[in-house]
């Protein structure tokens, strides 16, 4: 049982440090791609995305409790993991025309739908782990803001030793 509990932890840890990552990879990306206030775009949908999916496991309720929860935390990270690569070829796609019309907001919609989507699957991932997962809340919290910080300060060295993709890759 104790090794179980290990494994939830570090997975719980690699989710956190991946989301962060790709949150920050995000913002360098969209401000190096496009213009340079869209890396706040790309906070403000990390963030609503996470929320989005938090707000989903509170209203599976019974779907997500109990013995089904350690089974869908699974479900979900292996969804993650995919969807960080998927998203990212996907980022690198969208055209973002200039100008203010149906081309350039078509394109903005479509980029927030496929910068959500991981973080989206994130938030699902971790609201599982923090509020159905039985163990020590503490614990699991204080690792679950270990991993964000370590997240936010693995993009430097990634960054300087590869390019974008190789680090969304690595996200996932």
């Amino acid at each position: 049982m104790r090794d179980r509990q290990n494994w939830f932890l570090i997975g719980l840890f690699l989710t956190t440090v991946a989301s962060l990552l790709l949150e920050v990879l995000a913002t360098r990306l969209l401000s190096s791609m496009t213009w340079y206030h869209l890396s706040f775009f790309a906070v403000s949908v990390a963030m609503f995305g996470m929320s989005a999916g938090a707000v989903t496991v509170y209203l599976k309720g019974e779907e997500l409790s109990g013995d089904k929860a350690a089974g869908a935390l699974g479900t979900w990270a292996v969804r993650l993991a995919l969807a960080i690569p998927v998203s990212h070829v996907f980022l690198l796609a969208v055209p973002i025309p200039d100008g203010v019309d149906l081309r350039a907001a078509t394109g903005i919609f479509v980029l927030t739908l496929t910068l959500g989507v991981p973080f989206y699957v994130a938030g699902i991932v971790v609201a599982i782990a923090l509020t159905r997962i039985p163990g020590k809340i503490g614990l699991v919290y204080a690792v679950d803001l270990a991993g964000a910080a370590l997240g936010t300060l693995l993009i430097i060295p990634l960054l300087e030793s590869g390019n974008a993709s190789s680090v969304a890759l690595f996200c996932g």
